[in-house]
């Protein structure tokens, strides 16, 4: 037998032992493949949202009787959104951020829960500045006798926010700046009719 036949003998061991050694390192690394995978929330499209809102405030109470959607939304002042924006970061800040959110937010109460457990108590969210206001969609409740017309609108605005609070260790601490869209209904008196 020459020396080229015995080679191969020497090297099938170590070829299997490598083979042997690729596949349980691959098993594993497949095992790691099987994961659940679980659909991330989202609130649905404007007109969903929008009526869902609105049909949400309604519930409360007799507000809501002949809404007539508008076709063509008015936009709102822009410092009525400011506002708006400012009063639910006000809510933050003083622990009430409940009576701002709906009934059905996407893990309304895990927020809840962990900006109650987590966040620092003398945590303050400041806005640094509103920008990208959009109506997405207007109601009108016609005037009555006993009452003046009013309107709902659905707006979304993008607010730029920063949290600062004490750590013990760190001192004074501002977190990085963030951009968060907000989607809320303002009741307002109507300006017209149409």
């Amino acid at each position: 037998m020459t020396a080229a036949a015995k080679c191969p003998n020497r090297l099938m061991p170590r070829i299997l032992s490598a083979f042997a050694l690729v596949l349980v390192v691959c098993a594993g690394v497949r095992a790691a493949e099987f994961r659940n995978l679980n659909p991330i929330p989202t609130p649905g499209s404007v007109d969903t949202v929008a009526s869902r809102l609105v049909a949400e405030l309604c519930a409360d109470g007799d507000m809501c009787t002949n809404l007539v959607e508008l076709t063509e939304p008015q936009p709102l002042r822009r410092q009525t959104v400011q506002q708006a924006v400012r009063e639910v970061a006000r809510a933050w800040n003083s622990n009430r951020l409940e009576q701002y959110l709906a009934r059905d937010f996407v893990d309304r109460n895990r927020l809840l829960d962990t900006i109650s457990d987590v966040v620092p108590r003398d945590a303050r969210m400041r806005v640094l500045s509103v920008r990208n206001v959009q109506t997405l969609a207007q109601y009108l409740q016609p005037a009555t006798p006993e009452r003046s017309a009013l309107r709902l609108s659905v707006v979304s605005a993008r607010a730029e926010t920063q949290v600062e609070y004490n750590d013990p260790v760190r001192g004074f601490v501002r977190s990085k700046k963030d951009v968060q869209e907000y989607v809320f209904v303002i009741a307002d008196q109507s300006p017209s009719t149409p």
